[in-house]
């Protein structure tokens, strides 16, 4: 594949990865206060193709996510900055991947609850869906800063690029904490400017140079050492 390619294919991979998420928001019945879990239950009831539909995007987006990240982390490789990207990729892979189990504990209560069986008897207490949301969110945060230290140090996001992943970070997080609904878009807020500053960035950025020397100059650089060798030199 061709360097043009692969550099198309990670401007789509960030550019796509905010859409799917503002997907899910859109599909997924609107709870005005996440905490209540009898609303929760009652609008997962009304609308459970919905919200199982929500959370089946909400896994796609972590794996695009995943393949977004891994692109920005490749391309700082190559530019030779190789401790915070490594550093990112360690926190944000574990972190989406727990994101997605979140997701995908949630469609499981979908169906149960779909299906006329109370989620609290399924599920037991909500421990599981918290924890797995609350560390993958953790792991995303602490993924994403130390990427905005490495694209910034790797010269692919410039200050105020960088300044805008961490801020879209803390943002994301805040969202992403707050229980009433519409904080979910607070979050969507925050995700959209990390991604499509990275999208952004990576649009304007070149490649490394590479040194490349003219047939015609290597053959005249042998010339000159072969007679400096005849001549003793």
């Amino acid at each position: 594949m061709s360097g043009d390619s692969i550099g198309e294919l990670r401007r789509v991979a960030n550019w796509l990865a905010p859409l799917v998420l503002a997907a899910a928001f859109l599909v997924q019945p609107y709870v005005a206060d996440w905490s209540d879990e009898a609303e929760i239950s009652r609008k997962v009831a009304a609308a459970s193709t919905r919200e199982l539909t929500a959370n089946l995007l909400g896994i796609i987006y972590c794996a695009v996510g995943i393949l977004a990240i891994m692109a920005v982390v490749g391309h700082l490789r190559e530019r030779g900055e190789s401790r915070w990207s490594v550093w990112s990729a360690t926190a944000l892979t574990p972190g989406f991947v727990l994101l997605a189990a979140h997701f995908a504990l949630f469609a499981g209560r979908a169906l149960v609850i779909r299906n006329g069986i109370d989620s609290a008897a399924a599920f037991g207490e909500e421990a599981y869906t918290d924890m797995t949301g609350v560390i993958g969110g953790i792991l995303v945060t602490l993924g994403f800063i130390a990427l905005a230290v490495g694209g910034s140090r790797g010269g692919l996001l410039s200050r105020m690029q960088a300044q805008l992943v961490v801020a879209g970070t803390v943002v994301a997080f805040v969202g992403a904490a707050l229980d009433p609904g519409w904080a979910d878009w607070i979050a969507w807020v925050g995700t959209a400017v990390i991604f499509w500053t990275l999208a952004a960035a990576l649009s304007s950025a070149k490649a490394p140079a590479t040194e490349v020397i003219p047939a015609r100059g290597v053959a005249r650089e042998h010339g000159r050492r072969r007679r400096e060798m005849d001549l003793g030199v």
